[in-house]
C-alpha cells in the first residue's frame, strides 16, 4: 500500500470505528429527527417493502437518528428476513464515531442474528456491494487477527468500497486530509444523490469555510436549521448557528 493509501485507509479507520469507549459504551439519547429526511439512493436487493424501511433507517443514520434507524432495519428484518443490508443497516446503528457512540454488544448480536459466521453472514448478501460493505464489518469486529490488523482489513475493504462509491465516504477523509477543496466535490456529489443528507450538509459547511466560501458555507447551515427546527441542543445546530450569528 502506498504512503498516500495507508494515510486514506488509516482515515477510514478513524471515520468509522475511533473513539469508541468500548464494549457496552451506553449510547447518546436520541435527538429529534428532522421533519424531511431529504431523499436517499442506496440500491439494495431487498424486497420493495424491506427496502423502504433501509431506505429511511439509511437517511435516519445520515440525520444522527440512531435509535430510530436501529428500529427501521429490524423493521426491515421482520419483512425480509435474509435481507443482508437490514442487519448491516442496524449494526451501523449502533457504530457513530461523530457522535462518539458505539455499543459493541448490540452490534455484534445484529451480525450473528444475520449469521453465526463470516461465510454465513456473506451469503446472504447476493451482490458485490453488499458483500463489501459486510465483509468490512465482519473483518474489524469478528476477525481472528490482532486488532491492529484488523482494522487495516477493515480499512482495505472500505477504501476499496470508497474507490467505487467516492462521494459516500471520501468527503469526510478529505476533509480530514485538510483538502477541503476535493472534500468539496464529494460533498456535492453526496448532495445531489441524497439532496438533505445532514452529515453532507455539515460537511460541506466546512469545506466552505475551510476555502473561504462564507456564502456556501451560511447557505448549508441555513439549510441544515431548516431541518433541524426542534434540535435547539443538538451541537451541530449550535454550530450552525454560532456561525449565521457571525456572520
Amino acid at each position: 500500500m502506498t504512503s498516500a493509501r495507508a494515510l486514506i485507509a488509516l482515515l477510514a479507520i478513524a471515520v468509522v470505528t475511533s473513539s469508541c469507549g468500548g464494549p457496552g459504551q451506553a449510547t447518546q439519547a436520541s435527538q429529534p429527527l428532522p421533519a424531511n429526511l431529504g431523499v436517499i439512493d442506496f440500491p439494495t436487493s431487498g424486497s420493495p417493502e424491506a427496502q423502504e424501511h433501509v431506505l429511511r433507517g439509511a437517511a435516519m443514520l445520515h440525520s444522527f437518528g440512531l435509535e430510530d434507524a436501529a428500529l427501521e432495519f429490524r423493521q426491515a428484518q421482520e419483512l425480509d428476513p435474509y435481507f443482508a443490508m437490514a442487519y448491516w443497516g442496524e449494526a451501523m446503528s449502533y457504530n457513530h464515531p461523530l457522535q462518539r457512540v458505539q455499543q459493541w454488544d448490540l452490534l455484534k448480536d445484529a451480525l450473528m442474528r444475520l449469521g453465526p459466521d463470516r461465510e454465513a453472514r456473506l451469503a446472504k448478501a447476493p451482490t458485490e456491494r453488499e458483500q463489501g460493505f459486510v465483509a468490512a464489518v465482519d473483518s474489524v469486529f469478528f476477525g481472528e487477527a490482532e486488532e491492529s490488523d484488523r482494522r487495516v482489513a477493515y480499512a482495505d475493504t472500505m477504501e476499496s468500497l470508497a474507490d467505487r462509491y467516492p462521494d459516500e465516504l471520501y468527503g469526510e477523509i478529505l476533509l480530514d486530509l485538510e483538502r477541503p477543496a476535493d472534500a468539496t466535490t464529494q460533498f456535492e456529489r453526496a448532495l445531489r444523490r441524497m439532496p438533505n443528507r445532514t452529515l453532507s450538509l455539515v460537511g460541506l459547511a466546512r469545506a466552505a469555510t475551510a476555502t473561504d466560501d462564507p456564502d456556501t458555507t451560511r447557505e448549508q447551515y441555513q439549510k441544515l436549521l431548516n431541518q433541524w427546527r426542534s434540535a435547539d441542543d443538538a451541537a451541530i445546530v449550535q454550530e450552525a448557528r454560532a456561525f449565521l450569528a457571525g456572520s
